[in-house]
């Protein structure tokens, strides 16, 4: 009976072992082969390894565009949106749940 205990245990003292190595060597070249089969590398998308840039370019806002905007007015919000556009304000006041049955186990 001794033995079958030493022994489970040794088993999982191992098991958990290899399971923490394969996690610390193995998780990010796994994780790498995952993406690049999924959605491909640099080669195919170069976006993804782009690095972000400290110049910033200036961002040019046509007059005329701005003019023609429609100004709404929310509760908690001001906006201002082109014409053709639909907007919502949702307000969410009360959440609805399923309602189930206590369980009432057979006695």
């Amino acid at each position: 009976m001794k033995d079958k205990v030493i022994k489970g245990i040794l088993l999982t003292v191992v098991f958990v072992l290899a399971v923490t190595f394969v996690i610390k060597f193995g998780a990010p070249k796994l994780l790498k082969a995952y993406i690049q089969t999924g959605i491909g590398d640099c080669s195919k998308i170069p976006f993804l390894c782009m690095s972000p840039q400290e110049i910033q370019s200036p961002f040019a806002i046509d007059k005329t565009c701005v003019q023609e905007f429609i100004p709404l007015k929310f509760p908690k919000t001001k906006i201002c949106v082109p014409k053709g556009f639909k907007v919502v304000q949702e307000l969410v006041k009360k959440s609805y749940y399923k309602k189930r049955k206590p369980f009432i186990p057979n006695r």
